[in-house]
């Protein structure tokens, strides 16, 4: 099955500089996520590896992503866009400056960037912002070499994908009305904002099955699925518990009234973190 990957999301500034973030939980190369992040766009001036520019972005980005992602000895470092092209550090999207003591904002670990610069590693040419553990400071800048960390990615405003949002706020007790879904209108399809969903943790490798008819959905819900969708009255159901019987603390918590063809390719399931102002 194709799907997205999990994340979690906020906004950051006002106007023009509101940005959108998305916090990966995956593990990726440099080099790796750097090029998933222009692909959301296809222009490396729109979706980078966040660049934080001033100490409140900085700490928003640190703030929302341990809220996200629990720092630990196998989660200490996420990639931001700083690098090292042999004669500076720069921010990749738009080649700012960063060195330490440069005009522009720097948040360096100094102990890091002090041993970095006495021997001018040149493997170590990647900026990762450290998550608070162990001997690692949190918010901090490192020089690291290649290695697979946890990513965020940065958007500019204007620039997201087009996707029909789905409130799971009240799921179990209410379901979200979607009346204006159609792929012309939403080409990346539909998102489900799983930060609501009782007992769901399922962040890269979740489940999803249609079914056709009323034997078909109560079979489903006997299975290891997350997501369940009936065609024929348009509901989306949580399966929070598994392959036992029914849904377990779940159930419908979406109906589309034009009943559209639903497939796994046309979902995303993320965690909506709020604004930071």
């Amino acid at each position: 099955m194709s799907q997205s990957k999990y994340y979690a999301e906020f906004k950051y500034g006002t106007g023009a500089d509101r940005h959108t973030y998305q916090i990966y939980k995956d593990k990726l190369t440099y080099g790796t996520a750097k090029a998933y992040a222009t692909s959301l766009t296809g222009d490396q001036t729109k979706s980078y590896l966040v660049s934080p520019g001033s100490s409140a972005e900085n700490d928003a980005v640190y703030n929302k992503t341990t809220e996200f992602i629990t720092p630990g000895p196998d989660a200490n470092y996420v990639w931001t866009g700083g690098d090292y092209d042999g004669a500076n550090w720069k921010y990749y999207y738009n080649g700012s400056t960063i060195d330490d003591g440069g005009a522009n904002y720097t948040n360096w670990n100094e102990l890091a960037y002090d041993a970095w610069f006495l021997t001018q590693d040149a493997a170590q040419k990647y900026m990762a912002m450290g998550l608070q553990y162990d001997a690692v400071t949190g918010k901090e800048w490192y020089p690291k070499q290649d290695s697979s960390y946890h990513y965020v990615v940065e958007t500019v405003n204007g620039y997201e994908k087009q996707y029909k949002d789905i409130n799971t706020i009240g799921y179990g007790r209410s379901k979200d009305i979607i009346s204006d879904y159609s792929t012309s209108a939403y080409k990346d399809g539909v998102r489900i904002n799983a930060s609501e969903l009782t007992n769901f943790d399922h962040y890269t490798d979740w489940t999803f099955k249609a079914a056709r008819n009323k034997k078909k959905l109560k079979k489903f819900a006997k299975r290891d699925l997350d997501f369940v969708y009936y065609q024929k009255k348009g509901d989306l159901y949580y399966n929070e518990n598994g392959s036992s019987k029914g849904w377990g603390i779940g159930g419908a918590f979406a109906r589309f009234d034009d009943e559209p063809r639903l497939t796994s390719d046309q979902l995303s399931v993320y965690a909506y973190l709020g604004e930071v102002v």
